[in-house]
């Protein structure tokens, strides 16, 4: 009897531990296949989504609670997918927006510039009309004759330079960032409104020392420094004076040691602006101009294009003592 009952104890012992056993692996089989798979692949799927990866929608045939999460992070990546297509779509109108206004505002600009670029083209016109009479007459001979067609020449070369001069400031291209004189942009436009200048009786003078090599679109520049230009000619008065000056200056800011900012500054002794009127210069179609002057647009569309290219602007200003506008540029590493 004891041996039959410690055989029993024995057989059943096995087959319990073979229950087990086969439990077990039935247990781990589905659990690996039933919960395991599943939330690997939803694992897999948040790191993708983290990624910025929508695609690749989850399929799971079990219907419990795993399959009904597969299901909403589906119908999530669906409404993300959506989200950033109208959000593209929005941006892109945004930026051809912005584009369209600082198109718009560089025309206004040139429509300012060709009044007194036609003034400007008046006088070579003169001499080629002069010239051209005396030789039609057969009254020029000789040296004089060679000398009166160079003087055709020059002129003709002077309006051209004045119409491309124009004609590359009112063109319409997409920003292209490169290593910049800054110097050079500010000769050129300050011979761009010299006719305007002229006009109001204000001087407006390059510093001749401070080059600097900056990186930003160089046309792009050109139209925020003839904004700032034409409204410092403006809130001048006769016999005023403005002055361009540009160069380099460390960037205390970026918190790197050595390194350096380029800038373009536009002093004038003009009117000046009280707190309150600087606190808004910068919004659109905020102007302190008389109706038909301005627009509002130029100091907007400026400093979206600096912010645009990497860098800031800042006004300083005292009512009567005249303003400094200044732009800061990432300066080109040497």
């Amino acid at each position: 009897r004891r041996d039959y009952i410690r055989s029993n104890v024995l057989s059943t012992l096995a087959a319990t531990l073979a229950m087990v056993g086969f439990s077990g692996v039935v247990v781990l089989v589905m659990g690996v296949w039933l919960v395991g798979r599943p939330l690997s692949l939803l694992a897999a799927k948040a790191q993708r989504i983290g990624q910025g990866d929508l695609t690749g929608p989850l399929s799971f045939q079990q219907r419990d609670e795993i399959g009904e999460l597969g299901h909403e992070v589906n119908a999530m990546c669906e409404r993300l997918s959506e989200a950033n297509s109208r959000t593209q779509a929005e941006t892109t109108a945004r930026i051809d927006a912005l584009e369209q206004l600082r198109h718009a505002d560089r025309l206004i600009t040139v429509g300012r510039l060709a009044a007194g670029i036609a003034h400007e083209l008046g006088t070579p016109l003169k001499v080629i009309a002069g010239r051209v009479k005396m030789l039609r007459r057969g009254k020029v001979e000789g040296e004089a004759r060679t000398e009166y067609l160079a003087a055709v020449a020059e002129q003709a070369e002077r309006m051209t330079t004045i119409i491309r001069q124009l004609l590359d400031f009112a063109g319409r291209r997409e920003p292209r960032p490169v290593a910049t004189d800054l110097h050079a942009i500010a000769r050129a436009i300050a011979r761009l409104v010299e006719p305007i200048a002229r006009k109001h009786e204000v001087e407006v003078e390059v510093a001749p020392h401070g080059d600097a090599m900056a990186v930003g679109d160089p046309v792009q520049l050109e139209q925020v420094l003839s904004n700032l230009v034409v409204n410092a000619i403006h809130a001048c008065q006769t016999g005023g004076k403005v002055q361009i000056a540009c160069g380099t200056e460390p960037a205390s800011s970026e918190g790197r040691p050595g390194a350096k900012r380029a800038y373009l500054r536009v002093t004038d002794d003009g009117h000046g602006m009280d707190e309150s009127t600087k606190a808004r210069i910068f919004e659109p179609f905020f102007t302190t101009k008389d109706i038909g002057q301005g627009t509002g647009l130029g100091l907007s569309v400026a400093h979206g294009i600096v912010l645009e290219n990497g860098g800031s602007i800042s006004v300083t200003s005292q009512v009567g003592q005249g303003s400094s506008f200044s732009v800061f540029l990432p300066a080109v590493s040497a």
